[in-house]
């Protein structure tokens, strides 16, 4: 319908970048998938980092690093005894996991700026504007997906929120 494409397109790119690090994947991973469904994937992590209570949230914050594989998830668990899920998704070569938009490592920053169009904030006095140099931010800091971009590749996707 007409009304709801305008409203998609009229949504605030942190209520955009929610919606997408919701629904986004990067191959097998998505927000959320528990960490069982991790180790089936992926296999177990080369690294841990030590559990780390965050003010912020209240919650419990780890890292599992897959160096060889060019991925690093930060997982998550909420209160007593649950489950750690995961909190954030980044990759980097020689990582091959696609985006549900079929974007990944080497993919080029014009297929990248079409595919993310409607969640890339534009210059307008937005605090964080979603094209850089360096970077495409689709939704914004505060959720969403971000673009690491060198020579006009992408050299590295993160699926979260970079900032509180």
């Amino acid at each position: 319908m007409q009304g709801e494409s305008r409203d998609t397109e009229a949504q605030e790119p942190a209520e955009a970048g929610f919606a997408l690090m919701q629904s986004e994947r990067l191959g097998p991973l998505r927000l959320g998938l528990p960490a069982g469904q991790v180790l089936k994937a992926l296999g177990k992590p080369y690294e841990k980092s030590e559990c780390e209570v965050w003010a912020a949230d209240g919650a419990e914050h780890q890292q599992w690093r897959y160096p060889a594989q060019g991925i690093v998830l930060g997982m998550i668990a909420e209160g007593a005894g649950n489950v750690q899920q995961i909190d954030a998704i980044t990759i980097s070569a020689p990582c091959r996991f696609r985006t549900t938009r079929d974007m990944g490592i080497g993919s080029g920053r014009r297929a990248v700026l079409e595919a993310y169009r409607k969640e890339i904030a534009q210059p307008s006095g937005d605090s964080a504007v979603g094209i850089s140099n360096d970077a495409v931010i689709a939704g914004s800091v505060y959720g969403g997906v971000v673009f690491t971009i060198k020579d006009n590749k992408v050299t590295g996707v993160f699926i979260g929120a970079g900032a509180e």
